[in-house]
Protein backbone atom coordinates (compact mmCIF):
# COMPACT_ATOMS: atom_id res chain seq x y z
CA UNK A 1 0.00 0.00 0.00
CA UNK A 2 1.30 3.43 -0.88
CA UNK A 3 1.93 5.73 2.11
CA UNK A 4 -0.26 8.41 0.55
CA UNK A 5 -3.29 6.11 0.20
CA UNK A 6 -6.34 8.03 1.41
CA UNK A 7 -7.85 5.21 3.48
CA UNK A 8 -5.09 3.00 4.86
CA UNK A 9 -7.35 1.50 7.50
CA UNK A 10 -11.10 1.10 7.23
CA UNK A 11 -13.37 -0.01 10.04
CA UNK A 12 -16.58 -1.69 8.95
CA UNK A 13 -19.75 -2.19 10.97
CA UNK A 14 -23.09 -3.71 10.08
CA UNK A 15 -26.12 -1.70 11.12
CA UNK A 16 -29.58 -3.21 11.49
CA UNK A 17 -31.19 -0.27 9.73
CA UNK A 18 -30.56 3.18 8.32
CA UNK A 19 -32.28 4.66 11.39
CA UNK A 20 -29.89 2.77 13.70
CA UNK A 21 -26.89 4.17 11.84
CA UNK A 22 -28.33 7.69 11.92
CA UNK A 23 -28.99 7.43 15.66
CA UNK A 24 -25.39 6.37 16.28
CA UNK A 25 -24.01 9.06 13.98
CA UNK A 26 -26.06 11.71 15.80
CA UNK A 27 -25.04 10.50 19.27
CA UNK A 28 -22.71 13.02 20.95
CA UNK A 29 -20.73 10.14 22.51
CA UNK A 30 -19.94 8.85 19.03
CA UNK A 31 -18.78 12.29 17.90
CA UNK A 32 -16.67 12.65 21.04
CA UNK A 33 -15.01 9.32 20.26
CA UNK A 34 -14.07 10.58 16.81
CA UNK A 35 -12.38 13.62 18.33
CA UNK A 36 -10.19 11.28 20.40
CA UNK A 37 -8.31 10.12 17.29
CA UNK A 38 -4.92 11.76 16.69
CA UNK A 39 -4.87 14.60 14.16
CA UNK A 40 -3.05 12.46 11.60
CA UNK A 41 -5.93 9.92 11.58
CA UNK A 42 -8.80 11.26 9.48
CA UNK A 43 -12.17 9.90 10.58
CA UNK A 44 -15.07 10.16 8.19
CA UNK A 45 -18.08 8.07 9.12
CA UNK A 46 -20.09 7.22 6.05
CA UNK A 47 -22.83 4.90 4.97
CA UNK A 48 -21.84 2.73 2.04
CA UNK A 49 -23.39 -0.08 0.07
CA UNK A 50 -21.34 -3.19 -0.63
CA UNK A 51 -21.20 -3.83 -4.35
CA UNK A 52 -18.70 -6.69 -4.30
CA UNK A 53 -17.46 -9.06 -1.64
CA UNK A 54 -14.37 -11.26 -1.78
Amino acid sequence: MAPDTRFQLVGIAHWDSLDAWRAADDDPRFREGLRAFPDFVPAGPALIRVVAAF
